[in-house]
């Protein structure tokens, strides 16, 4: 198996764990690699760390549900994974 599917399949485990903590070992024994290996691939194949890539993540997720949506903004929060509304509001500074 090469590294892109291994990598597509960690990924695959965080895009399904974001609304929750992401368990960085599960995600990488996910991709049958070790967990220096998927912070290596996750920097060459999206040029940022899997922290990150995974803050990033929710941040979109909260943002096209703040656009498209009519949940109040502490349900889009704790949808997205954060701790709370004001946790959501710092980070979209």
């Amino acid at each position: 198996m090469d590294n892109t599917v291994r990598f597509r399949k960690s990924i695959a485990y965080i895009e399904e764990h974001l609304q929750e903590d992401v368990n960085l070992e599960l995600a990488a024994q996910a991709g049958f690699t070790s967990l220096m290996q998927l912070y290596r691939d996750c920097y060459t194949y999206t040029g940022h760390s899997v922290k990150e890539y995974i803050r990033k993540r929710r941040l979109s997720s909260a943002l096209g549900l703040i656009k498209h949506s009519e949940l109040p903004l502490a349900e889009i929060a704790y949808v997205c994974g954060y701790s709370s509304q004001q946790a959501l509001c710092k980070y979209v500074k």
